[in-house]
């Protein structure tokens, strides 16, 4: 049984001060385990759009919202972002804005500790999410030193320590080189591959490979 994981239903979002909308009347569903690429030109409302996903829009943003945004069953309109951090793992464009620990192992027990899991739950939670990211054995490497392909793969490793049910990733790419994409897109595969919800804001039409629904947001 295919279960829904996205719904947008005639959503529709202006920013304060402006008269038209970044987004207008956007309906789509995803499923679980699919993989979607939202492509556009830059400020067609890509990013606008992720921070739907995980409450930050309308909860925590000023602007007017309208249509119904409904994630893993849970309407945006009344849950909180804390609560939807625990079902939507969001990955910024730039790994720096998201890691602020001195070693891997620190970075990626960081949200599991402050969601108050125990001491053994942390551990399975670290060494899973290493795991998944091909970045076991990296425990106690300075994220500072990384290379960029390894710092998101790390920024996508925390995200999964904390076991969501969709991966929302902004521009992941942006500033990688060639061999840090291929890192990534090879990380993004196999989660693909172990039925993760996957949703990837990118201008540039080049992740077929691992997306298969292509544009919402054109």
């Amino acid at each position: 049984m295919n279960i829904t994981h996205i719904t947008f239903q005639n959503v529709s979002f202006s920013y304060p001060g402006r008269q038209e909308n970044t987004l207008s009347d956007i309906s789509f569903q995803v499923g679980r385990g699919e993989s979607v690429l939202i492509t556009g030109p830059t400020g067609c409302g890509k990013s606008t759009l992720l921070k739907m996903l995980n409450g930050i829009i309308p909860l925590e943003s000023s602007g007017r919202m309208t249509g119904d945004a409904v994630i893993s069953g849970k309407n945006t309109k009344t849950g909180t972002v804390s609560g939807f951090s625990r079902i939507v793992g969001l990955v910024f464009q730039s790994p720096d804005d998201q890691l602020f620990c001195n070693t891997v192992q620190e970075e990626v027990a960081f949200g599991p500790w402050n969601l108050g899991m125990q001491d053994a739950e942390i551990e399975i939670a670290v060494n899973r999410s290493l795991a998944a990211t091909g970045m076991a054995g990296h425990e106690s490497a300075r994220t500072d030193q990384l290379s960029g392909g390894r710092k998101q793969r790390v920024a996508i490793a925390t995200q999964l320590a904390m076991e969501p049910v969709i991966l929302a990733l902004d521009e992941p790419f942006s500033q990688l080189d060639p061999n840090g994409v291929g890192e990534v897109v090879t990380c993004l595969n196999r989660l693909k591959n172990e039925g993760m919800t996957i949703v990837i804001v990118e201008h540039r039409k080049t992740l077929r490979a691992c997306c298969f629904r292509i544009p919402i947001c054109s």
